[in-house]
């Protein structure tokens, strides 16, 4: 688990903060077990989707999901 405090004007950086997260895990782990990542709406940026795609060897799938309350 990883989290980063920011002030509450700060853009969604998580790219730094799943790569942290992801520097935890000891490489033997790492690669050779799936890894289930969770973000609120800010996962969907461009960037962090470039970042997975860039860096996952194998296959992700993005799911969304909307609270209609």
């Amino acid at each position: 688990m990883s989290g980063l405090l920011r002030p509450g004007n700060a853009g969604a950086n998580t790219v730094a903060v799943l790569d942290q997260a992801l520097a935890q895990i000891p490489d033997a782990h790492r690669h050779s077990t799936d890894i289930l990542m969770r973000t609120d709406s800010a996962g969907s940026a461009k960037a962090l989707l470039t970042h997975l795609r860039a860096c996952v060897t194998t296959a992700f799938t993005c799911v969304s999901r909307s609270d209609t309350r």
